[in-house]
């Protein structure tokens, strides 16, 4: 089969600063847009009921963006999720991480995130079926108060199937130790209004308990004493929750080590599109969103987007007690980690 695949570059202004759109996918079956501003998801659309349909949330206007209150679609890192106290080890070094808004722990590394940086826009490869969009960034030794001079290369590749996938390939490098806990954030929605709506499946038998500000503490706890926390078998979202008593998720995950790496490593499903994540990482942060409240402008509903968070590291690891289980010295020189997202129609 011949597939049209769609390549596209645009200058845009945000906030007054120049950056560019990078749109790639295969015309009539899946589509992305991709900002070089923090390597942000701005928008995936994939061929669902015979209409192009929105995958994830997007903010209304481009410029919301630039100050995301979210993370919305961005790959956030080098140090993701809530970290208290605000340190990491890397190559045997503790590091001090900073705070803002008055919280006692550091989230994803803000203020100083590579979210807020500019990427650099480094071409398009493409083959019969698939079109790759490069992207890359060069970060000094120092900057986010991190060691080393780094760099960070990222491929998105789309692919054609029914009706297609998306892949993230992520390359870190650096001339120090330094700390490497990178993963996505886009907000999936399937389509739905609410989460709560859709299926979900995570190939795994426990969790990291979470303190209620979502500081993880390194207790492991097994899925079936915890309630509402088991989806080893595919199970509405919403059943759970209530099961639970729970408000919602924002919970690490410990993957299975005897899963085969080939397989999903969580799956999500509407009545009419399922979403396949596969991904050799040891771990899988999950947010269903329930922070949202509507209740100003850039803010969402209640519950309606879910994260999908992949990482090498488990969440606050440096701050883990001594006789963790869990590495908690998370600096690397190099690490390479890929997570691809198999959209499938539903019978």
């Amino acid at each position: 089969m011949a597939y049209q695949l769609i390549e596209k570059e645009e200058k845009v202004t945000i906030k007054e600063n120049a950056y560019r759109v990078i749109t790639i996918g295969v015309k009539g079956l899946i589509e992305m847009k991709i900002l070089t501003l923090g390597c942000m998801t701005s928008s995936l659309q994939v061929l669902d009921n015979n209409k192009m349909t929105d995958m994830i949330l997007k903010y209304p206007n481009i410029d919301d963006y630039y100050h995301d209150p979210h993370f919305l679609g961005g790959h956030v890192g080098f140090v993701n999720d809530h970290i208290y106290p605000p340190q990491v080890i890397a190559g045997g070094q503790t590091i001090p991480l900073r705070t803002y808004n008055g919280n006692r722990f550091s989230l994803h590394q803000e203020p100083d995130n590579v979210m807020r940086m500019k990427y650099e826009f480094r071409g398009f490869e493409k083959h019969d079926d698939r079109i790759t969009a490069n992207f890359g960034i060069e970060v000094p030794d120092g900057f986010d108060g991190l060691p080393g001079n780094r760099t960070h290369e990222i491929k998105i590749i789309i692919a054609a199937g029914d009706p297609g996938s998306v892949s993230w390939e992520d390359k870190f490098t650096s001339d120090k130790p330094s700390p490497s806990c990178r993963t996505r954030h886009e907000f999936w929605t399937l389509g739905v209004p609410r989460v709560q709506e859709l299926m979900y499946y995570i190939n795994a038998d426990s969790i990291i308990q979470t303190e209620d500000d979502g500081v993880a503490t390194g207790e492991v706890i097994p899925v079936n004493t915890a309630a509402g926390y088991d989806f080893t078998t595919l199970t509405k979202i919403g059943v759970n929750i209530e099961a639970g008593g729970l408000k919602g998720y924002d919970t690490p995950y410990i993957l299975r080590r005897s899963r085969n790496v080939n397989e999903p490593a969580a799956i999500l499903r509407s009545s009419s599109m399922g979403m396949e994540v596969v991904s050799a990482l040891k771990f899988l942060k999950t947010y269903s969103g329930f922070g949202f409240d509507g209740s100003a402008p850039g803010w969402f509903e209640h519950s309606s987007g879910l994260t999908i968070q992949p990482c090498q590291a488990p969440p606050n690891a440096s701050n883990y007690p001594e006789d963790s289980q869990f590495e908690k010295d998370i600096g690397y020189v190099s690490h390479d980690q890929k997570v691809t997202h198999i959209f499938k129609k539903v019978a």
